[in-house]
């Protein structure tokens, strides 16, 4: 089996867009990295690194989308815009 190049060359598919609606969370594993996946209230589909910054909790595994484009840690409710992390 081959393994992925150790820099990014090109762009992998992680799932379909249409498959998303607003307000979901999606945790997306994959080639070793946790990919928080969601569509914010505004519609727009946002994809962020899944660990919050306060103590690595994976925000994907029950966040919450809030303030139209956040998403919002289960644990202590830090948020992390969709648009600028």
């Amino acid at each position: 089996s081959r393994s992925l190049p150790a820099y990014t060359n090109g762009w992998f598919i992680i799932g379909a867009s249409r498959d998303i609606k607003p307000g979901q969370v999606v945790n997306i594993d994959k080639w070793g990295e946790n990919i928080a996946l969601f569509r914010g209230k505004d519609g727009v589909l946002y994809a962020l690194e899944a660990y919050c910054a306060h103590m690595g909790a994976n925000i994907a595994i029950e966040g919450k989308v809030k303030n139209d484009n956040c998403l919002q840690c289960p644990f202590h409710g830090w948020t992390y815009s969709g648009q600028t992390g």
